[in-house]
């Protein structure tokens, strides 16, 4: 049996050990309590500090506009109408010139005939093909073939008539060379061969031949070529004269004949004929800001949803649709004009985005005809996906 004494000392370390192990599980509890706590703030903080700044580049798009401008000649008030441009309206005088081929065809009996050539010169005489042959009375013939005509000498040749001819009409006498010389043309030249003259090789007949007539058709056929040559010329000198920002109205470009001269005349035989016509060009060109700002005007009015960004001034088009004595033009303009949507975040629901990886938000964004390019940043660095909270996504428009 213990004594007294030892069942107090054995009390009194039971209640030690009691004691000491309550310690430890309080302990134990206030460690588990802090690390659920600090574990709480975590997940707080990572939800409430993660957040996604997407950045959006609008596409501009190309969007045909149709609208109807005035165009005037400068007035001595102030225009009022918001719809009309001060033009520059020019008239000029353009002369052209051109050489024509006929196409008129008529079968003619010609005259052939056998001549002499004489040479009374020490040096031998070239004549080429087509050499012309004049009479008194200026009957005109041509050689035939080319000869050498020896010097101090003669040489019987052909030459026919350039104009139909009847064998009696030519008998005898002298025939100058036109394109020698003046001073040789009394020492070289031709002789009709007499009756007494005619061997069994002299030729002298009618012979049945085509020459080209001059018709009314050419002559209208070279005045549209000439017309069109002054238009293009006279507006090719107009151009000289605009700014770069100038636009000239190419179906209003104008052509007045005020003068046609044609030789040789209609029904007259030639190889060829030359017109002459005196044209006056009329020319209207607007300047392109001038129509860019009504442009502007009418999408901020109309279109107050989307940014002017510019136009394609290739792509103008105009139409007249009518004119007032050459000082007011009205016209239809087409035109295609680069638009920016100033409402495409509008586009978005955030729902969609929430949860999802950058890469998987950038394509699905970029599905949006609306949207050029998406650039996403992500915060704190261990947040790797858009936040689930849409109010910690955040879409920012980029220039």
């Amino acid at each position: 049996m213990l004594t007294l004494k030892q069942q107090l000392e054995r009390s009194k370390r039971n209640q030690r050990d009691r004691s000491s192990g309550d310690t430890d599980i309080y302990k134990q509890i206030s460690v588990t309590f802090f690390i659920i706590i600090a574990l709480l703030i975590i997940i707080i903080l990572y939800f409430y500090l993660a957040k996604a700044e997407i950045f959006i580049t609008a596409n501009v798009q190309k969007v045909p506009i149709s609208l109807k401008v005035s165009v005037m000649s400068k007035p001595a008030g102030i225009v009022s109408d918001k719809n009309t441009i001060i033009g520059t309206f020019v008239s000029k005088i353009v002369n052209e010139e051109g050489v024509f081929m006929p196409s008129g065809k008529e079968d003619v009996r010609v005259l052939e005939k056998n001549i002499i050539i004489f040479n009374k010169t020490p040096k031998s005489q070239p004549l080429v093909v087509k050499t012309r042959f004049l009479t008194k009375d200026d009957k005109l013939f041509r050689l035939v073939s080319g000869v050498v005509v020896p010097a101090n000498g003669k040489i019987e040749v052909t030459v026919r008539s350039d104009k139909p001819l009847l064998e009696s009409s030519v008998t005898s006498g002298r025939l100058t060379i036109p394109g020698l010389f003046t001073g040789l043309q009394s020492k070289i030249y031709g002789e009709l061969i007499s009756q007494a003259q005619i061997t069994s090789n002299t030729t002298s007949q009618n012979i049945e031949q085509t020459i080209k007539i001059i018709t009314k058709e050419d002559i209208k056929l070279a005045e549209n070529i000439l017309v069109k040559q002054a238009l293009s010329n006279g507006t090719a000198e107009f151009k000289k004269t605009l700014n770069p920002d100038d636009i000239v109205i190419e179906d209003l470009r104008l052509v007045e004949i005020q003068s046609v001269d044609a030789k040789p005349v209609v029904g007259m035989p030639a190889k060829d004929f030359t017109v002459k016509i005196g044209a006056q060009v009329n020319n209207v060109a607007f300047n392109f800001k001038d129509l860019e700002e009504i442009i502007k005007t009418r999408i901020s009015k109309d279109n107050p949803s989307t940014q002017y960004m510019g136009i394609d001034k290739s792509t103008v088009v105009t139409r007249v649709l009518s004119m007032d004595n050459k000082e007011e033009i009205k016209l239809d303009v087409t035109v295609n004009v680069d638009i920016l949507s100033k409402n495409v975040i509008e586009l978005i629901r955030k729902e969609d985005l929430a949860n999802k990886s950058p890469d998987w938000v950038t394509k699905y964004l970029q599905n949006f005809k609306e949207i050029k390019n998406v650039r996403i940043e992500l915060s704190p660095f261990w947040v790797t996906n858009v936040p689930g909270i849409t109010d910690h996504i955040y879409l920012k428009l980029e220039p």
